[in-house]
């Protein structure tokens, strides 16, 4: 039987924990939202935790802005995800295959050849934190080519 159970209805059991969150001057999660920190002002024994993630056990975890702290791996994984999920987006705004030759079998072996590089702004590859409108702006300057036309491309330029 949890300390709550007693409380059925809603407005009393948030009366309570409001009561519980100014007699122990704890934070609640929206007045911790509100306030934001930067992490780095913070020395490494602070920013640096361990402990128990749902998906990955006992791990690292970092102090985040809002105060709270985070899984690395769970921020790592997020990234991954993310950076999938743009390529995939990017090789089907391009056609889907390479331009030459039409391979289209794996995506990791396909690339995005600027044609004019001095109107590159960014890299496609490294650019998980851009707007997808800003990553499509720049695939205007590419052509999507697989690993072997691309290097016979830059043979090609060298010579």
């Amino acid at each position: 039987m949890g300390y709550l159970d007693n409380y059925t209805d809603k407005e009393k059991r948030k009366q309570y924990m409001r009561e519980y969150s100014r007699k122990y001057s704890l934070k609640r999660y929206h007045d911790r939202k509100t306030k934001r920190i930067n992490p780095k002002d913070y020395p490494e024994a602070i920013r640096l935790k361990e402990r128990v993630c749902r998906k990955h056990g006992q791990t690292q975890h970092v102090l985040v802005s809002d105060g709270g702290y985070k899984c690395k791996k769970c921020g790592y994984d997020a990234v991954k995800r993310r950076k999938i999920k743009l390529k995939k987006m990017a090789v089907d705004y391009k056609g889907g295959g390479c331009c030459w030759c039409s391979y289209a079998e794996c995506m990791g072996s396909l690339v995005f050849h600027h044609v004019d590089p001095i109107k590159k702004e960014f890299q496609i590859t490294s650019s998980n934190r851009v707007a997808w409108e800003k990553i499509r702006k720049e695939l205007d300057k590419c052509v999507l080519l697989c690993a072997n036309c691309h290097g016979e491309i830059h043979e090609l330029l060298e010579n």
